[in-house]
């Protein structure tokens, strides 16, 4: 199974993120199938990293006065930079023969991965 995605995150994603991502993803095709799955293998290779710089602008946080109730401010703009990655992911798997259904892979992909959702994800057998 390969997996073609991008990605919106601050850097590059942690090996403890994919092997995360691997064993959820893993763990839900158990669940579905009630069938034996096993990772034989993981490999993934950033195609494509454009790092994007921000500036936020902060939720009201800051009492205006300790002494009495008012307004609450906000503590500043906050420079940020996130990046959009482009990434192919390879997941073996050994599954038993009685495998019921050729989507279900895809079904029981997770739609996070290092605390993001998926913004275009192409999935290949």
């Amino acid at each position: 199974m390969r997996l073609h995605y991008q990605i919106h995150i601050s850097g590059i994603p942690s090996l403890t993120a994919l092997w995360g991502f691997v064993d959820n993803y893993q763990s839900r095709i158990k669940k579905l199938t009630k069938t034996v799955v096993e990772v034989q293998s993981v490999a993934w290779f950033i195609n494509d990293y454009n790092e994007v710089k921000n500036k936020k602008l902060p939720e009201p946080s800051i009492p205006e006065s300790k002494r009495k109730v008012g307004n609450i401010k906000r503590s500043g703009i906050i420079d940020g930079k996130c990046c959009i990655m482009t990434i192919d992911l390879v997941i073996k798997l050994k599954i038993e023969d009685d495998f019921p259904e050729i989507q279900l892979p895809q079904t029981a992909l997770p739609s996070r991965f290092a605390g993001e959702r998926f913004y275009r994800l192409h999935f290949t057998n």
